[in-house]
């Protein structure tokens, strides 16, 4: 695992313990009021006073008496929270004793994303998006019934993934790339852009939507998408427009916690990155700098 995505993955675990303690306490709890506002805690990641740093210590001490969880999250919750600071692997591994499926969470990230952004190879990145994409799409029969051309779709996506190791990385892609423009109608993440010029929204909640399917599922595997595209075609702005003229950003924000302002990878100034630390870096500065351009003097872009 890099070290660069350190804090964008201590985030999304914290949100993944808290969401599962909030779950345990929707099934426990027979105060309907206390039920209404977890679930409001539960749409929208960022809210704060009603499933505190402070509840969730106590949940997972109570959850582990002889650990020292209280202590550990009373003192540095909001600190793994804010991704601030990084969660060490052995406290990782000893929450997932408690929350299963925790310190995969942290490995992996949402439709593993960070997976995706770490592949060492096209096939590997192409291979995990497809997976992910293809658990969703049949994730409903019914979808598949009605829709003869959506199936043949999917059914194509199925064969190819099954078949990557002789059919080769391109067929798997364009497999996967169809489906998405089919479920993202008229999309221009592929069309060339300098600069990205972000209009105004009507409602901070309005986001590109696709067909069928949620965004907080399929979000984080177009922002693989993009990141795909900067990396091995040198389509930055295909990046930097699922990033900020999408705003998908904002919506992992939203859904899972992970701040925006994480993705621009600025505080490892000091720290001696890999090389493929750095690609990760330059590839989403880049993307930033697209998708939210500055004066020249305040860029920070590090190329490698």
């Amino acid at each position: 695992m890099y070290r660069v995505l350190g804090s964008l993955r201590t985030q999304y675990w914290f949100w993944f313990v808290r969401d599962k303690l909030i779950e345990l306490e929707l099934r426990e709890s027979r105060n309907n009021k206390r039920k209404e506002n977890l679930k409001r805690q539960k749409e929208n990641a960022t809210l704060t006073h009603i499933y505190s740093d402070k509840k969730m210590a106590v949940k997972l001490q109570k959850l582990s008496p002889y650990s020292n969880f209280e202590k550990e999250f009373t003192n540095n919750g909001k600190k793994y929270r804010k991704g601030e600071r990084v969660a060490h692997s052995t406290l990782v591994k000893l929450i997932d004793q408690v929350i299963p499926g925790s310190m995969r969470a942290y490995e992996e990230g949402p439709q593993k994303l960070f997976l995706m952004i770490e592949s060492d190879s096209m096939l590997q990145i192409v291979y995990e998006m497809a997976t992910q994409l293809l658990i969703i799409c049949k994730s409903n029969d019914e979808i598949l019934l009605k829709d003869k051309v959506f199936n043949s779709l999917v059914n194509s996506l199925s064969s190819e993934i099954k078949l990557s190791v002789f059919s080769g990385t391109l067929e798997m892609f364009k497999a996967f790339d169809n489906i998405i423009n089919y479920l993202f109608r008229n999309n221009e993440w592929k069309k060339f852009v300098s600069v990205i010029y972000l209009e105004k929204r009507e409602s901070e909640d309005t986001f590109f939507q696709p067909k069928y399917f949620g965004l907080k599922e399929l979000a984080p595997i177009i922002i693989g998408y993009g990141f795909f595209m900067a990396k091995y075609f040198d389509q930055v702005y295909s990046l930097a427009k699922v990033c900020y003229e999408e705003r998908y950003l904002s919506l992992l924000n939203k859904n899972f916690l992970i701040s925006k302002e994480l993705w621009r990878f600025e505080k490892f100034g000091k720290i001696e990155l890999s090389t493929k630390e750095k690609e990760i870096q330059y590839l989403f500065q880049r993307a930033n700098t697209i998708g939210e351009p500055k004066f020249f003097a305040e860029t920070k872009l590090k190329y490698l």
